[in-house]
């Protein structure tokens, strides 16, 4: 590895060599000769290309100083040896897991040179934050005397198995750098270490191949799998996904840029090969007009493995990808092997998913010392077995240079000029003079409808739209809003529009939270735009912070690497309050660890966050463990054949009362992963049951502890996705959120939620509430559902005072109206007596958020949601009729609630695109998301929606429909 020299250290170097080499004038005369070339050698600096000096010459100079420390390649026995006879420690650039014997005697060698009293040791934050972060403890051998070691900039870092982090400061010597890589002209690959780079200069372009090689490409190798052999054929016919005999294979090479293929030709196949467990592939394969010298830092390379049948039928078998640039912004160079996916498609989104390292299970079960036995006899010793695991892998082959290159924006303009001298126009530079043209008079005219395009349409911008929205750029950048806009009419491709973009985003005007979210979609890899949007993050309250968490928890899943800007945020706000943003914080990601291809991050994350989170750490542990037994509680009720309530509720009882004697009852007390706020004392028996429902959920009862005559309820639910509830919720909070900071409060009452684990999680009871289903029965009979006073009749029963009926006459004419446009436009179904709900004060809300944006229930083929939303005949009577004041006043707030949530409708679009890998079976793709922008109708002025929601008011109340649901539903339960 080459180093970067500065002027005055140079100087004394050559003074201290002419002091201590006087043997002789013929000596004397050879350094000023040599000390002549080095001080021309370090005028030329500013030129675009410089000369190299060779590996010898570094060392020879290096060996000078008192304190150092040399990176080079391991792999070259030749200067590793002759390193450390010269006691100069080896380390790499991006240093191995575990290093093996010779470096770790070079470090016992090294520490003589270290002056132990200038050292300072301190907490080291690039190994806390995984700047260059190994595998969990569990994985690690437990012997402390074998310590990874990690270069972090200029900082020599040890990093403890047992998680003790520390960190030795040593002055490392910068040097400039005496070259620059001229792969923007024409490179030559250089196989021998030993080749002199005086030998290649500008001037000497005729020892240059004439191949232009900075056209990128990419040679694969090898397919490795363990795969049965090619004539089982019963046992491939088994894996899961292949309906056929596979005959053929081939692979897919794409190159993309966030979750979009950088360019048109940036996809790519490999030949036809027989299908065979080890296809030796051996073929280089040319992404055309794509230049490695205008890759995006953040563009990464993904395989599709494909197999095909006599019948021409594909199917993926397995993929896997890989950064183009390592974090220290260099270009990967030659061999790689890649663990493969097994039966999984390169997920474009997902851009933590790179190789497969078979996390299973036992793993996650070993973070909290379950299943430890199970574990134990995998006997992962060292991280070197853990790695030899008979992975399926693809073996491909990067350029080679003939030095380390760096990514850079600047000077590739140079690219350009050289293009124009040997007569080559590209298609790049005709972009480049039109978005850097005058506006004209017709794309300004233009500009207006393009501003006014939903997220959905903006990601389907044509090439003339981004060409109009990068001319007229200046007379838009005072709308926050329009950032994003700008932003995918950037070409990402194009180093000079990069670098305009980047200038960009600190002339435009400041954005906002609902500005910045989005901005941290896949669409926009770039760092630098990131960074821009998590300072607008960062300024949050904890309780936004927490508000958002579900988003950004999959925004995570966008950066490249384990350690990010925003991991290291969300790390330290969780750690700074862990009793509100820790809380969310963990189980947000704990939940989420059966997903495999985020499982290494979330893992890595709540392993430091566990670690560091001091005594929080063990109410988390027993948060944990008392999930884990409420889930083996709720499995052997689903498995009991038999449908007796009361022998489910004798087992509940028994399991309960077992949990609190082996883990609550050594506490004072303990709370539910729920809300970290209630602390229960003891379980109450007595309210303790099964639900009837399908999924047959519990029903737990706790004494507060504050307050034993005090009750506090939940529901756990184990075998329903609750993910989908979860994001219903927190939407509903947004939009009274909106509403709040408008001065409109609509009394809402949404209820916590949170998911636990893969189809666990739990339900907050709202006390003192009534389903509607209940009321039709308690107030109206066998044919309440019918009945239009039922509701009315159930508001007088516990508000009797005038002063407390008007009050829940209040509270249910603006709850009411709030849940009626939350649900018009979020497009919840299946809603029935059973699912909605009041409370004695009059508040009415909605639960059960099982299917939304317009998925609703068919019976013979005929859409059970006929209504825009629920509003019947007894809620209107509640208010007097359509004729009345109380209705008019309904009215008057359904429409204000409807265009306010309508200001912020890009947002609420943005937030369903953020959540579209969350793995919500109703939220895939944005297709899926059209339905609530045709309920938003963003295309219609305020008249014109409130006209439309007006009509929806008069629709839902026509629809009888709905009420002979309600009579059906309550006759089911009744039986």
């Amino acid at each position: 590895m080459f180093f970067q020299y500065e002027k005055n250290k140079i100087k004394i170097a050559q003074n201290q060599s002419e002091s201590e080499e006087s043997e002789s004038y013929q000596e004397s005369n050879k350094n000023k000769q040599q000390e002549q070339e080095k001080s021309t050698l370090n005028k030329n600096k500013v030129k675009n290309y410089q000369k190299k000096e060779s590996h010898q010459n570094f060392f020879k100079e290096i060996l000078d100083y008192e304190q150092f420390v040399i990176c080079v390649d391991p792999s070259s026995q030749r200067i590793f040896t002759q390193a450390l006879n010269q006691n100069v420690i080896i380390l790499e650039k991006q240093v191995p897991k575990f290093i093996n014997k010779q470096a770790k005697q070079a470090i016992k060698e090294f520490q003589g040179i270290i002056n132990l009293d200038k050292a300072n040791w301190l907490i080291n934050k690039e190994a806390r934050t995984f700047r260059q972060r190994k595998l969990p403890s569990y994985l690690l051998q437990k012997n402390k005397s074998d310590y990874p070691i990690y270069l972090a900039q200029n900082n020599l870092s040890l990093a403890f198995a047992d998680h003790n982090y520390l960190q030795l400061n040593i002055d490392v010597q910068a040097y400039q750098n005496q070259f620059e890589v001229y792969y923007q002209y024409e490179r030559k690959v250089v196989q021998n270490t030993d080749a002199n780079p005086d030998n290649f200069s500008r001037e000497n372009d005729n020892q240059l191949k004439e191949e232009n090689l900075d056209q990128s490409q990419i040679k694969v190798i090898e397919l490795e799998a363990g795969l049965v052999a090619a004539n089982d054929k019963d046992d491939i016919q088994k894996f899961p996904g292949i309906g056929f005999f596979p005959r053929v294979l081939q692979v897919e090479c794409s190159i993309y840029y966030g979750n979009n293929l950088l360019s048109s030709q940036s996809r790519t196949l490999s030949k036809n090969l027989p299908f065979q467990s080890q296809a030796k592939i051996q073929e280089w394969i040319t992404f055309d007009n794509i230049k490695v010298s205008q890759l995006p830092l953040e563009s990464r390379i993904c395989f599709n493995v494909i197999v095909k049948s006599e019948k021409n039928q594909q199917q993926i078998i397995c993929s896997t990808s890989l950064q183009i640039f390592d974090q220290l912004e260099k270009i990967n160079q030659g061999n790689f092997a890649l663990n493969l996916w097994p039966f999984y498609r390169i997920q474009p989104r997902l851009i933590c998913m790179n190789q497969y390292w078979g996390i299973s299970k036992e793993e996650k079960n070993n973070f909290f010392n379950q299943n430890k036995q199970a574990f134990e006899e995998r006997k992962y010793e060292t991280i070197e077995e853990f790695l030899k695991q008979n992975f399926a892998q693809l073996h491909i082959q990067f350029d080679n240079f003939i030095a380390p290159v760096y990514h850079s924006i600047q000077n590739k303009n140079l690219q350009n000029n050289i293009d124009k001298k040997f007569g080559k126009i590209s298609k790049q530079e005709n972009r480049q003079e039109k978005w850097q043209k005058t506006p004209k008079i017709d794309q300004l005219a233009k500009l207006q409808s393009l501003l006014n395009a939903d997220p959905l349409i903006r990601r389907n911008f044509t090439e003339q739209d981004k060409t109009i929205l990068m001319v007229c750029r200046n007379h838009y950048k005072s709308l926050a809003s329009a950032l994003q806009i700008f932003l995918y009419a950037v070409d990402w491709s194009d180093p000079s529009q990069v670098e305009e973009a980047h200038k960009m985003l600190y002339q435009w005007s400041p954005i906002q939270i609902e500005d910045a979210l989005p901005i941290l979609n896949a669409q926009f890899p770039d760092k630098k735009v990131r960074l821009f949007a998590l300072q607008q993050v960062s300024e949050l309250c904890d309780e936004e912070f927490t508000l958002f968490m579900l988003e950004l928890i999959q925004i995570l899943l966008f950066e490249p690497w384990h350690y990010s800007p925003l991991g290291e945020l969300m790390l330290e706000r969780a750690l700074k309050n862990p009793i509100i943003v820790g809380h969310e914080y963990f189980w947000q990601m704990y939940s989420q660890l059966h997903i495999k291809a985020s499982y290494e991050r979330f893992m890595l994350y709540i392993e430091q966050f566990v670690m560091l989170s001091g005594s929080y750490r063990k109410q988390i542990l027993n948060e944990v463990i008392m999930n884990q037994q409420l889930k083996k509680i709720g499995a052997q009720i689903i498995q009991q054949k038999d449908r007796d309530f009361n022998k489910m509720k004798e087992k509940t009882i028994k399991g309960l009362t077992t949990l609190y004697k082996n883990l609550l009852q050594q506490q004072k007390c303990f709370n539910f992963p729920l809300d970290y706020r209630q602390q229960c004392a003891n379980f109450q028996k007595e309210g303790c049951r099964v639900i009837d429902s399908k999924k047959l959920p519990l029903w737990v009862a706790t004494n507060n502890y504050y307050n034993e005559k005090q009750i506090i309820e939940m529901i756990f639910k184990c075998g329903d996705d609750i993910r989908q509830d979860q994001l219903t919720i927190q939407l509903i909070k947004i939009m009274d959120k909106i509403w709040l900071e408008n001065g409109q409060d609509f009394r809402m009452k949404p209820y916590k939620v949170i998911a636990t684990s893969d189809h666990v999680g739990m339900i907050e009871v709202v006390i003192e509430s009534m389903t509607i289903m209940a009321i039709h029965k308690k107030f109206g009979g066998f044919l309440g559902a019918l009945d239009d006073e039922t509701i009315y009749k159930f508001l007088k029963e516990y508000n009797q005072d005038y002063t407390q009926f008007h009050m829940a006459l209040e509270n249910f004419l603006k709850s009411c109206a709030g849940y009626c446009v939350a649900t018009y436009i979020l497009g919840i179904g299946d809603r029935h007596s059973g699912n909605i709900m009041m409370t004695k004060t009059g508040h009415l809300f909605h639960i059960d958020f099982g299917h939304f944006l317009g998925n609703f229930k068919k019976k013979f083929n005929i859409k059970r949601e006929r209504s825009p939303f629920v509003f019947t005949v007894e809620m209107a009577f509640v208010l007097g009729g359509t004729q009345s004041k109380l209705f008019k006043k309904f009215e008057q707030h359904c429409t204000d609630a409807y265009n306010l949530v309508r200001k912020h409708g890009n947002f609420l679009i943005d937030l369903f695109l953020l959540m579209q890998q969350a793995g919500i079976p109703e939220l895939q793709k944005p297709e899926d998301i059209e339905y609530l922008k045709k309920q938003l109708s963003l295309e219609l002025n305020n008249q014109q929606a409130t006209k439309k929601f007006k009509d929806a008011i008069f629709e839902s109340l026509a629809t009888t429909s709905r009420r002979i649901d309600n009579l059906i539903h309550q006759f089911k339960r009744n039986k």
